[in-house]
């Protein structure tokens, strides 16, 4: 084992998305989505992942309002668990069956849903940057998804965040 250092000028910002408005009804998906609706190794889109999706995002026609069911329904069934340290593999169906995981298998079941019900949805990892630190090591890895829609692009979606806070929904 070697320790590597890197010194980097960073600037921060949030990304965000307005969904308010959002009338994306789903149309043929464009040949870069039709990657984003398959299944990942540790994110499948059948049996117990379709049966969830297909129940929560009901008859829903636009991308938004499937997003947002398959969203409340993952705050309301997991439980937020940062694990040894590290983020895990981010396996979907493992968090599906715990109904715990950290941000990767909060994400992974996520996007695993959304692809599920049609979301184009992909999996987005990094480091947590403290908004008020100007210098630092960091440490803190962090897992979200993002999901794309038309005429909007991409949103992001921080399932673990929303769990942990009601403001940060």
């Amino acid at each position: 084992g070697a320790d590597i250092k890197a010194s980097f000028h960073v600037q921060r910002f949030e990304s965000q998305a307005v969904l308010t408005d959002a009338n994306d009804v789903p149309r043929a998906p464009i040949t870069a989505m039709v990657r984003l609706i398959q299944p990942d190794r540790l994110a499948p889109i059948n049996g117990e992942i379709a049966a969830i999706a297909n129940h929560q995002a009901g008859d829903s026609m636009l991308q938004v309002d499937k997003a947002r069911k398959i969203y409340d329904y993952v705050i309301a069934t997991m439980k937020y668990d940062a694990g040894t340290g590290g983020l895990s593999p981010g396996d979907a169906l493992k968090a599906l069956h715990a109904q715990q995981g950290d941000s990767a298998e909060f994400a992974s079941l996520f996007v695993a849903l959304a692809r599920s019900a049609g979301v184009p949805a992909r999996f987005e990892a990094g480091f947590v940057l403290p908004s008020d630190a100007h210098s630092g090591v960091l440490t803190a890895e962090h897992a979200w998804a993002q999901i794309y829609m038309a005429g909007t692009g991409w949103a992001p979606v921080d399932v673990t965040d929303g769990s942990e806070s009601k403001d940060q929904r």
